[in-house]
């Protein structure tokens, strides 16, 4: 992976996510480190749903129909997720045969989070939308205090792009570059180009460094990035 310098920061210590202290000149690897912890699994198991009487149905041997893994990024009160969390049965191809007479029902959400927990969210826990152009939601945690900070600066930021990425041997990495993206406050959504890499992106961030302290650097998410074809979609986390 290509190193590229940054600024000059210090011995990396580590400190809560969305807070690392630095002490000596750091690369791309500061960036990702801080970063990597809020990139989490998420697994979305549901059944199916008799569209004209509403019973649901589940598959023989299963408390569910299928389950459905995808990726989130962990902020302080929740985690964000795209459609495959919120209706893993849209692009399952073992419901796509049923399509035609049922519907899903989402049963239950497990999220890994980095301390080894698991949260667990019913069928009651609501995903909050963030702008549906995007098709970008939060389930809300209220008692999660580990993951990153949100940003909502306006103007010329200069920030990191960190790609979470499935290689083709399933090896999950991290790939990362520098960017300056201009925000303005009516704009939910901005194009920029797709590094050139053939590998699978399951997810991103735009994160800006921001000094806290003397010698201490928060890492404030900015944006989510989903994969667009040739291109990236950078999709600016709203509030509730």
């Amino acid at each position: 992976m290509k190193k590229i310098t940054i600024f000059a920061i210090a011995a990396f210590l580590a400190l809560p996510l969305g807070a690392q202290k630095v002490v000596s000149t750091g690369t791309q690897d500061i960036v990702e480190s801080a970063v990597k912890p809020a990139f989490v699994q998420v697994k979305s198991s549901y059944v199916v749903r008799d569209r004209e009487n509403g019973e649901t149905y589940k598959r023989d041997g299963r408390d569910d129909f299928n389950t459905v893994t995808s990726t989130g990024v962990l902020v302080q009160g929740g985690v964000f997720v795209t459609t495959s969390a919120v209706r893993p049965w849209e692009d399952d191809a073992a419901f796509r045969e049923y399509s035609s007479w049922y519907d899903g029902k989402t049963s239950r959400v497990e999220v890994a989070l980095p301390e080894g927990k698991i949260f667990v969210a019913d069928s009651n826990q609501r995903f909050f939308a963030c702008h549906p152009d995007t098709l970008i939601y939060e389930l809300e945690m209220k008692d999660l205090t580990s993951g990153l900070k949100i940003s909502t600066a306006t103007g010329d930021v200069d920030g990191w792009v960190v790609l979470w990425i499935k290689e083709k041997d399933s090896t999950i990495t991290l790939s990362s570059f520098q960017r300056r993206i201009s925000f303005s406050e009516n704009t939910e959504s901005y194009e920029i180009s797709r590094p050139l890499i053939s590998s699978s992106i399951l997810g991103g961030v735009f994160v800006q460094p921001v000094n806290t302290a003397i010698g201490t650097v928060e890492f404030h998410l900015c944006g989510l990035v989903l994969d667009a074809d040739k291109k990236l979609i950078v999709a600016r986390p709203t509030s509730k």
